[in-house]
């Protein structure tokens, strides 16, 4: 091939090359339509945000929800399974290290916090009593007021985790079969107000159903004889 047909086919080769004022605008379609697909299929399909309504109609914002819900429960089952355990001044712990059908550990009287607050002025005639237990996987505990007919208690409850409890009452010396149900769920906080129809005990007992500790931290005021572990 002679110098001028190479150069020639040089020339034709050059010619065929892509502009600047091409490639510039094949970058800006190419950047366009990432942006459009990321706006109407990538947001709404990942995170649930749908700003043009496209992916509703695409059926990809329900997709979108149902993995940010899904996040949402596993964030907050993260959060309610790590146990913590806060005793306050003048309560009691209880430390439950023994399934279900095994001895319950002693109660032991809480160290007080280094700088105590003040508790709430209990109502003349009234006296208040705080509990607390550590329940270990498949353990189970009653607390319980002594009470005669007619005596009476404002009570608060609060679980590290949500829990299985019963709140019930017996008669002294009853069977045990012979018991009124008053209230029975899963949850991780309770409050209320209760009165004794009869002489008896009247609480709460609680099974801890999950992998990890549950602590259960109990508060009532009123009249009664004694707020202790029933066993």
């Amino acid at each position: 091939m002679t110098s001028a047909n190479i150069t020639n086919a040089a020339s034709v080769d050059r010619d065929k090359l892509p502009t600047i004022g091409k490639l510039v605008r094949s970058t800006i379609i190419a950047t366009a339509v990432a942006a459009t697909l990321a706006v109407t299929c990538v947001l709404p399909a990942e995170y649930a945000i749908d700003p043009t309504g496209i992916g509703r109609v695409l059926g990809l914002t329900e997709m979108g929800e149902i993995k940010r819900d899904a996040e949402l429960k596993k964030a907050k089952k993260s959060a309610v399974d790590a146990p913590t355990v806060r005793v306050a001044s003048g309560s009691h712990i209880m430390n439950d290290a023994a399934p279900i059908g095994g001895a319950w550990s002693k109660l032991a009287q809480a160290a007080p916090a280094a700088a105590p607050a003040a508790p709430p002025a209990t109502p003349a005639g009234q006296k208040t009593d705080t509990l607390e237990i550590v329940l270990q996987p498949n353990a189970k505990m009653e607390l319980k007021a002594w009470m005669k007919k007619g005596d009476g208690y404002s009570f608060t409850w609060t679980a590290s985790s949500p829990i299985n409890f019963n709140f019930h009452g017996e008669k002294f010396n009853a069977r045990d079969d012979e018991y009124t149900e008053y209230k029975k769920g899963i949850a991780a906080t309770e409050k209320g107000d209760f009165k004794a129809g009869y002489d008896g005990t009247h609480g709460w007992s609680w099974r801890n159903r999950t992998k990890q500790p549950i602590t259960v931290k109990a508060t009532i005021t009123g009249t009664y004889d004694k707020f202790a572990e029933k066993k």
